[in-house]
């Protein structure tokens, strides 16, 4: 992955935190993955892990650049059925040239639902896009 060209110091976004609240829909359902159960499915919740982490990012990001996911290494640790509110916490906790670590947690109104890390890159936009574009086509 290429790094974006303009510098903007991101290590000042370490400990800065978001959240995002999310009611579960029937489609974001264990059951349609294969599961049977009505419950948030964990590709679903791994995605609001990153959703939220894009937050932090928000409006920091340099002219012409954007983030991309890059590692999850997080615990699926209770159900949330369909219907239920799952709020989702990342914070920047590292900034190690264009790669970002967040610490997520996602809690239902029960429990703990998530606990882990999530990896994501920073790159410059044309030309990533430029080099998905050359790539042959199957």
């Amino acid at each position: 992955m290429t790094a974006p060209t303009t510098g903007t110091d991101l290590t000042e976004l370490i400990g800065t935190t978001a959240t995002v609240t999310h009611t579960v829909t029937a489609e974001e359902a264990a059951s349609n993955w294969g599961n049977g159960l009505d419950v948030l499915a964990t590709p679903v919740l791994l995605w609001l892990g990153e959703i939220t982490a894009m937050k932090v990012l928000e409006n920091h990001l340099p002219e012409g650049s954007m983030s991309l996911g890059l590692t999850h290494d997080s615990a699926h640790l209770a159900p949330t059925p369909v219907g239920e509110t799952v709020t989702l916490t990342a914070t920047l906790t590292a900034v190690e040239g264009s790669k970002l670590q967040f610490d997520v947690e996602g809690r239902d109104g029960q429990a703990v639902v998530l606990r882990g890390t999530h990896g994501r890159a920073l790159v410059d936009r044309a030309r990533f896009t430029a080099r998905l574009a050359a790539r042959p086509t199957s």
